[in-house]
Formats: C-alpha cells, sequence, structure tokens
C-alpha cells in the first residue's frame, strides 16, 4: 500500500455497492472463518480440528465450481478423494490407538 501510494498507483474505490462487496468479503472469508476456527479448537481439540481443516482445500474447490463456474476436473477429484482417504485414516488410526490405551 506504501508503495502504491508513494508511486500515485493508490487506488480506492468510490461506490456503495464495491464497499459493501469488501465488507462481505472481509466477513465470511476471515470474520467467520477464523471464529468457527477457534470455535472447531474448543469443542473438538486441536488435532480433530487439523484434521478437519485438510479437507479445505477441496470444499474451496467445490464452491469454485458451483460458484463462480470453474473447471472440476479428474485431477481435482482425485485429489479431493486422497484428502478424504486420509482424513478418514488419520481418524481410524487415531480412534484404535484412543481405544487401545
Amino acid at each position: 500500500m506504501a508503495a502504491a501510494l508513494l508511486g500515485g498507483e493508490l487506488f480506492v474505490p468510490r461506490g456503495t455497492a464495491v464497499w459493501s462487496n469488501i465488507f462481505l468479503l472481509a466477513l465470511v472469508s476471515t470474520v467467520i472463518a477464523f471464529s468457527t476456527l477457534i470455535k472447531g479448537l474448543s469443542v473438538l481439540g486441536p488435532v480433530r480440528t487439523a484434521i478437519i481443516a485438510t479437507v479445505e482445500p477441496f470444499f474451496t474447490a467445490i464452491l469454485g465450481a458451483l460458484v463462480l463456474g470453474n473447471q472440476f476436473g479428474a485431477a481435482t477429484l482425485i485429489g479431493g478423494v486422497f484428502i478424504a482417504a486420509a482424513v478418514l485414516v488419520i481418524e481410524w488410526s487415531s480412534t484404535r490407538i484412543t481405544a487401545s490405551a
């Protein structure tokens, strides 16, 4: 921002619609996301929260396809299957360790 200001290239939006979109983006992407992460930590604990958070990239790809019309190719689908399998294996192994202890 400082470089843009010094270079005379700083652009400040002027429309109400633009600022409402910026506000909504900040609210949903930052405030709500961070608040739910902290709530997840308190309810699930750090290990389970980290395991569940690993599926975030796959859900981002799904939302990108549904909302923005991005391409959802075979590589994304295979990656999602690998992520889901990893979460299941980690969850299954942590359940077995807890049950045997």
